[in-house]
């Protein structure tokens, strides 16, 4: 039952029975229904109910995907007055995450309105759309809800990327030309980047932080951190000044002080997203963790003076540095005096 849910209005029409297709009746017709006996209110009401509930389920059945036909299927079903706060539910069921400027529009509208019969259900559905449109500040969507749909379409998002590998969704937030220009080149999933997903989900991750905290000087900081990493994963770091950049920038941000501020002011401060450095964190140490693993003989022979392969001279280099460990003459020099 779940496959056969399509965005499409034939779809949300087929699930209209027929004695109701029969016996509608439009606000501009004067037709009445072919049998006397069926009452023309309750007629409507239930085709809209009826509508209203095909509207929800294509809701969440692809809630979170952003997915274009599924937006243009509940678009279009908008004006039914009666169903316009569970339409609108859906809506932003669909464009979680995305902020979508459209949806806005009408989330903005329905919250104006004070007359008729609205009452606390209404304006919570209102609410509930609002949220759901802007979940986690435009960084995360329905996930949860959504991963078996996205599997099958072959489109897998991870969240938080919904719509920020999409450069014209990146000129409705921001119109700087180098966050524009980076969407362009670095976000765009490509052929022969199928097999770096990750990669992807990082730039994507790292343009969100600069574009919703207005901060895109921070970008080429974020972006040196990272390939400095890579660079020492591949195992091709040939000096040790930007893992010292590095192990700066980590020991600041966990340090006593900018912790205590972060307390009393939240968010205030904080020079780099707080997901992005325990990321990069785990990755140097993960790869200086299998080198230890591999080579840990290289390491004994240095602190105990016997010669070792000059191959291993930076890994070993920055092994050193990333974890403090003193030069040999400065241990040796300790050791005598003990």
């Amino acid at each position: 039952m779940w496959e056969e849910i399509l965005p499409n209005a034939q779809w949300i029409n087929s699930n209209v029975p027929q004695i109701i297709r029969e016996n509608s009746v439009s606000l501009q017709s004067q037709e009445v229904p072919a049998s006397e006996d069926l009452n023309m209110e309750t007629l409507a009401q239930a085709h809209i109910y009826i509508i209203a509930g095909a509207c929800m389920a294509v809701g969440f059945r692809f809630a979170g995907t952003a997915n274009s036909d599924a937006f243009n299927c509940l678009m279009g079903h908008y004006n039914l007055e009666t169903c316009l706060s569970i339409v609108l539910l859906s809506l932003s069921m669909v464009m979680a995450g995305s902020g979508n400027l459209k949806v806005l529009q009408l989330c903005r509208f329905m919250h104006k309105k004070t007359g008729g019969e609205l009452n606390y259900g209404f304006h919570m559905a209102h609410h509930m759309a609002l949220g759901l449109l802007f979940l986690g500040g435009g960084s995360r969507d329905v996930f949860n809800v959504t991963i078996a749909s996205r599997a099958e379409q072959g489109k897998l998002q991870m969240q938080g990327t919904g719509s920020y590998r999409n450069p014209e969704a990146i000129k409705t937030f921001t119109s700087d030309a180098a966050l524009v220009s980076f969407a362009e080149c670095f976000c765009k999933p490509a052929k022969n980047l199928a097999h770096k997903q990750d990669v992807l989900s990082l730039f994507t991750s790292i343009l969100y932080e600069c574009v919703t905290q207005e901060n895109p000087e921070i970008l080429p900081t974020y972006m040196a951190i990272d390939q400095a990493v890579r660079r020492l994963e591949r195992k091709e770091m040939s000096e040790t000044f930007e893992l010292w950049q590095i192990k700066l920038v980590l020991e600041f941000s966990s340090s006593k002080i900018l912790q205590e501020r972060l307390k009393q002011t939240p968010g205030e401060g904080l020079l780099m997203n707080s997901e992005f450095l325990p990321v990069m964190k785990c990755s140097s140490d993960n790869t200086l963790d299998q080198w230890l693993y591999a080579y840990g003989d290289v390491l004994k022979s240095y602190l105990t003076g016997q010669p070792y392969e000059e191959a291993h001279m930076n890994m070993l280099a920055c092994f050193l540095v990333y974890h403090s460990i003193p030069t040999r003459g400065k241990i040796v020099g300790v050791c005598m005096e003990v």
